[in-house]
């Protein structure tokens, strides 16, 4: 046993007082602790055990005995004493639990308990400043993660308010060019093309700026779609004496953009159709999704589309028959009830990621 003077003892305090008060985290804080009451056994390997408050054991060693201790009760012990627990390598071992307040201390090799008395006092003394500093680390570390959450909400918000919302709309308008084309332009035709290649470029843009709110946001916010078609609603709405009702079921992380694309501008071509023609006052909006497809179902209390407005096929105009066609693009399909003396009832549905049974 190597006996340390007090003068030694004040020295190795102040030392490691000055390393624990440059900790910059809980765990950092830990391992100088731990470093700490090394210093006062030179003579032998010791593992500090700490309270339930500090970060994980330092190692599996530790989290070994830790369960081995506690197993046998020994974690309540107030006074020194030896004993037995089987390796990692199955060898049984004899070491020494040191009780020093709320800290434990394991001696590989025992010592004689009569000189620990001076050591107990070193290590309680300095665990009353390490638990000082400890909650000055965490207080610290739950504002810099409520700050950092703060502005990535922030930015995200910012993000999906300009950004998303008018890439929605540039690839709405981008579509509604290219069907108002002349009959006679083919796909093969270069203007065509390259319209298909605007809108494949958009939707590129559109996930890459998904994938940003979505690292900024977290899964745990609702989907942009969901909150597209909200937005979309209440603007445009606002202007008419229509009330509405947006509810949504279901949560999807990862659906493909065409599908996504593809309900908003259903849902926005119909109450544009239904401001138009509908003479409505009240729309009910209701979409929900599971793990095999979106159900979209839109009642509103207007006369319904005139028969003429229903079948007409004017590929000039982003109607109910461009709606029509890129449903069906995503093998979905959508059919229009008239309700009598209450509205009209308008239901789609779409495969999840717009795959059909023969794909």
């Amino acid at each position: 046993m190597v006996l340390l003077r007090e003068s030694q003892l004040h020295k190795k305090e102040e030392k490691g007082r000055g390393g624990m008060e440059t900790a910059a985290s809980p765990m950092e804080l830990q391992k100088k602790f731990a470093a700490f009451v090394q210093e006062l056994f030179p003579e032998t390997p010791v593992l500090t055990i700490m309270p339930e408050e500090f970060p994980e054991a330092l190692t599996h060693e530790h989290r070994y005995i830790m369960e081995n201790l506690d197993d046998k009760g020994l974690l309540r012990e107030s006074r020194p004493l030896i004993f037995y627990y089987h390796s990692i390598t199955g060898a049984e071992t004899r070491a020494q639990l040191f009780p020093c307040g709320r800290v434990f201390v394991v001696l590989k090799k025992p010592v004689f308990p009569l000189l620990l008395l001076t050591r107990k006092t070193s290590i309680k003394q300095m665990f009353r400043h390490v638990q000082f500093i400890h909650h000055f680390l965490v207080t610290k570390q739950e504002r810099e993660e409520a700050l950092k959450a703060e502005w990535s909400e922030f930015i995200s918000q910012g993000i999906h308010d300009s950004l998303a919302q008018q890439l929605f709309f540039i690839s709405a308008k981008t579509f509604e060019l290219r069907m108002s084309l002349p009959a006679a332009v083919t796909k093969e035709d270069k203007t065509y093309v390259k319209l298909g290649e605007l809108e494949e470029a958009v939707q590129r843009v559109q996930s890459d700026t998904r994938s940003y709110i979505a690292y900024l946001k977290g899964d745990h916010k609702k989907t942009e779609l969901f909150e597209a078609l909200e937005n979309m609603l209440a603007k445009r709405l606002a202007p008419h004496p229509v009330t509405y009702r947006f509810h949504t079921k279901g949560r999807v992380v990862n659906e493909k953009l065409l599908v996504e694309e593809t309900i908003y501008h259903v849902v926005e071509e119909i109450i544009s159709n239904a401001l138009k023609h509908g003479k409505i006052s009240h729309v009910d909006v209701d979409l929900q999704v599971n793990a095999v497809q979106w159900e979209l179902r839109i009642t509103d209390d207007g006369i319904g589309l005139p028969a003429e407005i229903q079948e007409a096929s004017n590929e000039k105009n982003y109607g109910l028959s461009g709606m029509k066609r890129r449903i069906e693009d995503v093998n979905g399909y959508i059919s229009y009830h008239r309700i009598k003396d209450t509205g009209t009832f308008i239901e789609c549905i779409i495969p999840r990621g717009g795959e059909g049974k023969d794909e």
